[in-house]
C-alpha cells in the first residue's frame, strides 16, 4: 500500500520514496485498494516514476481491479509521453477492461487525436466493442468526436464502412447517438458517409427493417429521474453530460442551439436514408 500511495504522489520527493521502497523489496506488481503502483504513476503522469517502476520489474500490462492496464489509464488521462513509453515496451493495445473497453475506445471517446495516431501505428483492432456491443463509432458519435471518426475512416475505410450502421446491444447505431446527443458535425459526417457506401457493404444485426431511427430530443426532455441515468455539467463548456442505462460511459450532449441544427439537418435526409437503409 505504501508503494501505491508513493507512486501516485506529485511531490518532488516521490521518486526518492519509491526508490527506497523498491530497495526494501516491496512487491512492485501487487494490487492494493484496487490499483497498482504503475497504474497510479501513469495517472499522475510522473515519467521518472513510471520508468523506475518498469525497470524494477513492473509489468507493462499490469492490471488493476477493473482490469485496466497502464495504457488504459494513460489514454484516459491524456498522458502522451507515458503512452509513448508504454508502446515502446510493447503494451497490449487491444487489452480489454471489465467493461470491454480497449485503449482505442477510451482515447476515441475523449477525442485524444495524438494518442489515436500513436495507437494506429500499432496493430490495433478497429472493430473492438465494449460489453454493450458499442464500437468505436458509437462512442465517437455519442461524444461528437467527428474529427476522430474522420481519422478512422481514413485509416480503416473497409472496417469503418462495415460498422457505420451496426447496432449495439440496445439497438442503437452510431447515427442514433449522434442525433440523440445533438452533435451536428458527427451527424453530418455519418449521414454523408452512409449515403456514399453501397448498402451491401453495410453490416448490422437484422433486428428491425429500417436500421436507423431519426429521433432527436431536446435537452430538457431528458428524464433526470430515470433509474441509472446521471447528469452533470462539464466545467468550462457548460455542456450537459449524462449516462444512460444503455451504456456504461458518460456521453457529452450538444448545446441547445446545436440540437435544433441537428434536427433540421437530419430532416432533409430522413426519407432518403430510410429507403437506402431498408434495402439492406
Amino acid at each position: 500500500m505504501a508503494l501505491v500511495r508513493a507512486s501516485r504522489g506529485i511531490r518532488t520527493e516521490t521518486q526518492e520514496i519509491v526508490t527506497l521502497l523498491l530497495q526494501d523489496n516491496v512487491a512492485v506488481n501487487s494490487i492494493r485498494a484496487g490499483t497498482t503502483p504503475l497504474c497510479e504513476a501513469v495517472k499522475s503522469g510522473k515519467l521518472k516514476t513510471v520508468m523506475l517502476l518498469l525497470t524494477s520489474g513492473a509489468s507493462v500490462n499490469d492490471r488493476d481491479a477493473t482490469q485496466q492496464t497502464p495504457l488504459h489509464h494513460a489514454c484516459d488521462w491524456n498522458n502522451i509521453e507515458v503512452v509513448k513509453i508504454l508502446l515502446k515496451r510493447q503494451a497490449d493495445v487491444n487489452a480489454k477492461d471489465t467493461l470491454g473497453f480497449t485503449p482505442l475506445l477510451i482515447a476515441a471517446g475523449w477525442g485524444r487525436e495524438t494518442i489515436i495516431d500513436l495507437l494506429l501505428a500499432k496493430k490495433v483492432d478497429p472493430l473492438a466493442m465494449d460489453d454493450q456491443e458499442n464500437n468505436v463509432l458509437h462512442i465517437c458519435a455519442a461524444n461528437g468526436k467527428a474529427n476522430i471518426i474522420s481519422k478512422l475512416l481514413t485509416a480503416f475505410p473497409k472496417e469503418m464502412n462495415s460498422i457505420l450502421i451496426a447496432r449495439n446491444r440496445h439497438g442503437w447505431t452510431p447515427l442514433d447517438f449522434a442525433l440523440r446527443c445533438g452533435h451536428l458535425s458527427a451527424t453530418k459526417l455519418l449521414i454523408q458517409t452512409v449515403l456514399q457506401v453501397k448498402p451491401t457493404i453495410l453490416k448490422t444485426q437484422p433486428r428491425t427493417f429500417v436500421h436507423t431511427r431519426f429521433f432527436v430530443v431536446k435537452l430538457d426532455e431528458f428524464n433526470v429521474d430515470e433509474k441509472y441515468q446521471y447528469r452533470f455539467l462539464e466545467e468550462g463548456t457548460g455542456k450537459t453530460c449524462f449516462q444512460m442505462p444503455r451504456c456504461n460511459w458518460f456521453i457529452q450532449a450538444g448545446n441547445r442551439d446545436e440540437y435544433e441544427e441537428v434536427r433540421l439537418f437530419s430532416m432533409k435526409y430522413e426519407n432518403k436514408l430510410r429507403q437506402y437503409l431498408a434495402k439492406n
